[in-house]
């Protein structure tokens, strides 16, 4: 009996315009950045982070020209080509590969841009298509870098996922990895591998914070995103915008990393499991479409203004004296004890 070796394609995103990095629409912060308030909210929280998060990027591959000398330049550790693509190597021709990580960490518009690193495995042609092999490989291949990985961004499909990609994916979240997924953009139910548990699968919004009529949709769907009209880099040094559920789920990997980033520079626990990602993303998504976790929004769309701040340090208890009606607090009497220090609240 012939084994077939499943095909995994991009979902069909749509291009709008490609232009350079002297045209004044270059210039400007994308939508999606200044209408949910990542560059006044966000950035300024993560700036200062020392140990910066990693990403594996499955997808077409990056811009050289962009890692060479543009927004990528010093954001990409080390690529990797499993497609045998030929003169290409590891580097984009298709342009979604470049689009997806300028989404999560170009130099000054990407959402982790001050505290994300990313390994890019090219697993998908030229065309646009790969083969399970492929997947299967890039995955382990990222799994095996350096100091590990802290999430994997799919934003690919397939109607079918196999052993080995399935495999090789629960052994990542048995790693604490975690996994992001494109929904689809045919309209229908949500595809591989994004209809797995394991999986945090994104759906599209566009500017007006409605589902985008391309985007699949079920009862999969953990999170929704920008991804209408998105712009981020395209090959060479030139940008493009580009709308699918490919844009929407590294917004949400990249915000989730920043996220991580942020909990460990103050000490807080690590979110390593799929049920700790979606208690978080509970508190600080607002909620959209009917109340509640739902198949179009899932559980709605994460709003920074919610990004948990680090926990105040316990003060330590400072040494009271009993006096007659008297608490001196620098000073101040107020009370029926005497208070040596400053007090930092008041009880009866």
């Amino acid at each position: 009996m012939t084994t077939i070796d499943p095909i995994w394609n991009l979902p069909p995103t749509t291009e709008h315009m490609t232009m350079l990095a002297n045209d004044p629409l270059a210039q400007q912060l994308p939508w999606h950045i200044v209408d949910n308030g990542i560059d006044r909210l966000l950035w300024p929280l993560v700036k200062d982070v020392t140990k910066k998060k990693k990403i594996l990027l499955v997808d077409t591959g990056v811009s050289k020209t962009h890692c060479d000398e543009g927004e990528l330049a010093g954001q990409v550790i080390e690529v990797a080509d499993f497609t045998n693509s030929g003169r290409s190597g590891p580097w984009d021709h298709k342009g979604h590969g470049s689009h997806v990580a300028g989404i999560m960490l170009s130099k000054r518009f990407g959402i982790g841009k001050d505290c994300l690193q990313l390994y890019s495995a090219k697993a998908l042609g030229d065309n646009g298509v790969g083969y399970d092999s492929a997947i299967a490989a890039a995955i382990a291949w990222g799994l095996k870098r350096p100091g590990g990985i802290d999430a994997i961004n799919l934003s690919l499909g397939s109607n079918q996922l196999s052993k080995d990609v399935d495999g090789i994916l629960r052994e990542a979240t048995q790693q604490g990895v975690l996994i992001f997924c494109a929904a689809g953009n045919d309209g229908g139910p949500v595809g591989e591998p994004g209809a797995q548990p394991y999986a945090i699968t994104a759906s599209a919004t566009n500017q007006q914070r409605l589902i985008a009529n391309f985007s699949n949709r079920g009862p999969q769907v953990t999170i929704c995103a920008p991804g209408v009209e998105i712009f981020s880099l395209a090959p060479q040094l030139s940008y493009a915008t580009m709308s699918g559920t490919s844009m929407s789920c590294p917004n949400v990997c990249a915000y989730a990393c920043c996220k991580l980033a942020y909990d460990e520079l103050h000490s807080l626990p690590p979110i390593k499991t799929w049920q700790q990602a979606y208690e978080w993303m509970t508190d600080d998504a607002d909620d959209l479409g009917v109340p509640g976790r739902d198949p179009l929004y899932g559980l709605g769309i994460l709003n920074p203004a919610k990004f948990k701040k680090a926990a105040p340090l316990p003060i330590a208890p400072l040494p009271i004296e009993t006096a007659p009606d008297t608490i001196l607090v620098e000073g101040l009497k107020v009370g029926s004890a005497l208070y040596r220090g400053t007090l930092q609240k008041l009880r009866q």
